[in-house]
Protein backbone atom coordinates (compact mmCIF):
# COMPACT_ATOMS: atom_id res chain seq x y z
CA UNK A 1 0.00 0.00 0.00
CA UNK A 2 1.35 3.39 -0.92
CA UNK A 3 1.64 6.01 1.76
CA UNK A 4 0.58 9.52 0.88
CA UNK A 5 2.98 12.34 1.52
CA UNK A 6 0.68 14.19 3.88
CA UNK A 7 -0.23 17.72 2.93
CA UNK A 8 0.84 18.96 6.35
CA UNK A 9 4.06 16.98 6.13
CA UNK A 10 4.93 18.31 2.69
CA UNK A 11 6.95 21.35 3.62
CA UNK A 12 7.60 23.71 0.78
CA UNK A 13 10.13 26.44 1.31
CA UNK A 14 10.09 28.88 -1.56
CA UNK A 15 13.07 31.07 -2.32
CA UNK A 16 12.59 33.46 -5.20
CA UNK A 17 15.62 34.76 -7.02
CA UNK A 18 15.41 37.93 -9.09
CA UNK A 19 13.74 37.35 -12.44
CA UNK A 20 16.86 38.34 -14.32
CA UNK A 21 18.36 36.02 -16.91
CA UNK A 22 18.62 33.27 -14.32
CA UNK A 23 14.90 33.11 -13.43
CA UNK A 24 13.46 32.00 -10.09
CA UNK A 25 14.55 29.30 -7.65
CA UNK A 26 12.45 26.94 -5.57
CA UNK A 27 13.77 25.02 -2.58
CA UNK A 28 11.76 22.59 -0.49
CA UNK A 29 11.79 19.55 1.76
CA UNK A 30 9.78 16.36 1.32
CA UNK A 31 8.76 14.46 4.45
CA UNK A 32 6.55 11.47 5.17
CA UNK A 33 3.50 11.71 7.47
CA UNK A 34 5.75 11.07 10.49
CA UNK A 35 8.01 13.98 9.53
CA UNK A 36 10.92 11.84 8.32
CA UNK A 37 12.75 13.02 5.19
CA UNK A 38 11.92 11.34 1.87
CA UNK A 39 15.24 10.69 0.12
CA UNK A 40 15.55 10.16 -3.63
CA UNK A 41 12.16 11.60 -4.60
CA UNK A 42 11.86 12.89 -8.15
CA UNK A 43 10.75 16.55 -8.14
CA UNK A 44 9.81 18.45 -11.32
CA UNK A 45 8.51 21.92 -12.15
CA UNK A 46 8.38 23.72 -15.51
CA UNK A 47 10.71 21.20 -17.19
CA UNK A 48 13.34 21.45 -14.42
CA UNK A 49 13.99 18.27 -12.42
CA UNK A 50 15.82 17.36 -9.22
CA UNK A 51 16.07 14.56 -6.66
CA UNK A 52 15.62 15.06 -2.94
CA UNK A 53 18.70 14.43 -0.81
CA UNK A 54 19.07 12.38 2.39
CA UNK A 55 17.51 15.26 4.33
CA UNK A 56 14.53 15.41 1.92
CA UNK A 57 15.69 18.78 0.53
CA UNK A 58 15.53 19.64 -3.16
CA UNK A 59 16.36 22.73 -5.17
CA UNK A 60 15.16 23.84 -8.60
CA UNK A 61 16.69 26.86 -10.32
CA UNK A 62 16.42 28.86 -13.53
CA UNK A 63 12.63 28.62 -13.42
CA UNK A 64 10.48 30.84 -15.64
CA UNK A 65 7.78 33.10 -14.22
CA UNK A 66 4.25 31.72 -14.26
CA UNK A 67 1.97 29.19 -12.58
CA UNK A 68 3.04 25.55 -12.83
CA UNK A 69 2.36 22.16 -11.27
CA UNK A 70 5.07 20.96 -8.90
CA UNK A 71 5.24 17.15 -9.03
CA UNK A 72 6.98 14.85 -6.56
CA UNK A 73 7.18 11.07 -6.69
CA UNK A 74 9.03 8.47 -4.63
CA UNK A 75 8.92 4.70 -4.36
CA UNK A 76 6.32 3.63 -1.78
CA UNK A 77 4.50 6.98 -1.82
CA UNK A 78 1.57 8.34 -3.78
CA UNK A 79 2.53 11.04 -6.29
CA UNK A 80 2.09 14.61 -5.12
CA UNK A 81 1.01 17.54 -7.33
CA UNK A 82 0.75 21.16 -6.17
CA UNK A 83 0.18 24.41 -8.02
CA UNK A 84 3.04 26.90 -7.63
CA UNK A 85 3.14 30.49 -8.86
CA UNK A 86 6.51 32.10 -9.49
Amino acid sequence: MKTKIARSAFLLFVAFAPYAATGASLTGRLTDPQGKPVEGAHVALAGVEAASGPDGMYSLSKLPAGTFTLSASAAGFADLHRSVSL
